[in-house]
């Protein structure tokens, strides 16, 4: 047999331990079991043992490895082979071909969990009121929040989605349902402390011009959902992200139901 000259050293044992490392060319090859057939100085080995279990994602047939033969105590009579690594011939799909385990279904499942464990998100359907202009908890009785706690990495980066809907209204003399407008945001804690920013707020609010004719005999109301999703720079590590209310300077008090916080680590 062609290039075989030396495979009795292989099948029996031999006085002392020993390695050999040579190149092989995968001849068969299952994704789904990793079994294999790999021919090496023109023998076909069955089943080789895997070192590299994540590179072998992008394994197929008619693929050069590095492989190694291991008989440590020199006794076992059959060499042990595994296959140590794919090899890749450089030039301009190099890059690509390391690349390519990434691209697997099974990567592309494990890349979805990875990214849904840095998806947080809370929802509140109750209303809650705030009847101060300084950013805090909702004053009339209901749980602070939503909150989320999320676990940042070295990037340092954070995407805030909050929303609720809400109740704005102008001021006058004939309702009966008072001025109602204000801000929601959020604060962050733990690894990081950010108070509640003007830059990263959502506003409701209704106004009537202080001068000129109105004609109306009642003031106006709105309902509607607001909302705003900003990137914010945050420490690595476990950060708290809780929603804040502040109403506005001279509405009654701000009104808000089914609020929601969603954050995104990165």
């Amino acid at each position: 047999m062609p290039g075989s000259d030396d495979l009795a050293s292989v099948m029996v044992s031999q006085p002392t331990g020993g390695m050999r490392h040579s190149m092989g060319k995968i001849i068969s090859w299952s994704p789904d079991t990793f079994e294999n057939v790999v021919l090496w100085n023109g023998l076909e080995i069955t089943n080789m043992k895997i070192a590299d279990p994540v590179g072998a994602l992008s394994y197929t047939s008619d693929m050069w490895v590095s492989v190694i033969g291991i008989d440590s105590s020199g006794q076992e009579g059959v060499t042990q082979w595994v296959i140590w690594g794919r090899l890749i011939e450089p030039g301009a799909s190099a890059a690509t071909q390391a690349l390519e385990f990434m691209r697997t279904q099974l990567a592309a499942q494990i890349s979805a969990e990875i990214f849904a464990a840095r998806i947080q998100s809370d929802f509140d359907p109750l209303v809650a009121e705030r009847t101060s202009t300084e950013w805090g908890d909702p004053t009339n009785g209901v749980d602070p929040g939503p909150a989320v706690t999320v676990d940042v990495s070295p990037a340092g980066k954070a995407l805030v989605m909050i929303g609720c809907n809400t109740i704005s209204s102008s001021l006058d003399s004939a309702s009966v349902l008072g001025y109602e407008g204000g801000t929601i945001g959020f604060s962050v804690s733990g690894d990081t402390t950010l108070t509640p920013d003007n830059n990263y707020i959502a506003r409701t609010s209704v106004y009537k011009y202080a001068s000129g004719s109105v004609t109306m005999a009642d003031g106006v109301r709105v309902v509607s959902t607001v909302g705003i999703m900003v990137p914010v720079a945050v420490n690595p590590g476990s950060n708290t992200f809780t929603m804040k209310y502040a109403k506005s300077g001279s509405a009654d008090l701000l009104v808000v139901d089914n609020r929601s916080l969603t954050v995104i680590a990165f």
